[in-house]
């Protein structure tokens, strides 16, 4: 599960931003992924992960459409990956000088960022929740997500620990990761 966020550039005399400008404007630390899904750093291609080094966790997909920038965040995820996404997406915003930007399909005003926020955070447990059935049924004994450095597995040991609280997942994730 991920939300998609589409942020047009509408400017008719300002230059357009390439990724590395807009990376830069986060000031987040980026890469991209190889095959076998692990992070090389500093690394920017048509698909490149930005992330916070000091909370590790998934990492926000960016890419341009044309001109359109588009982020995506892969949920169950952390509750500070969440909120930093939403400050990406501000700070972009804020760069075109737009308050709107279209979440899901949906055009939608930055000033509802903390709306949305929640509910990725009810989605991120309502994911951990499936996670905890699924493994807990043996429909799966493990399950892979992608972390920012590299793919994560969890079982049942791990999803007992997270037990369904996203900051439980935020320091594990970051702790596996570290």
């Amino acid at each position: 599960m991920s939300v998609s966020v589409r942020i047009k550039q509408k400017s008719l005399f300002k230059k357009k931003l390439n990724i590395e400008e807009i990376i830069k404007l986060t000031n987040l630390s980026y890469g991209v992924c190889d095959e076998n899904y692990r992070i090389i750093q500093n690394e920017i291609a048509q698909h490149t992960l930005i992330y916070d080094k000091n909370r590790l966790a998934r990492g926000i997909d960016i890419s341009l459409d044309d001109t359109d920038v588009v982020l995506l965040l892969s949920l169950p995820t952390s509750p500070s990956e969440i909120r930093k996404f939403y400050e990406v997406i501000e700070i972009i915003c804020n760069e075109f000088n737009t308050k709107n930007y279209i979440r899901e399909e949906e055009l939608v005003s930055i000033k509802d960022n903390e709306k949305f926020i929640k509910y990725d955070e009810e989605g991120s447990i309502a994911g951990l929740k499936d996670l905890q059935e699924k493994i807990g049924q043996d429909e799966y004994k493990r399950f892979e997500i992608f972390g920012v450095y590299n793919p994560i597995s969890i079982g049942i040991n791990e999803i007992k620990k997270i037990n369904n609280n996203l900051y439980n997942l935020e320091e594990y994730l970051n702790k596996i990761q570290s």
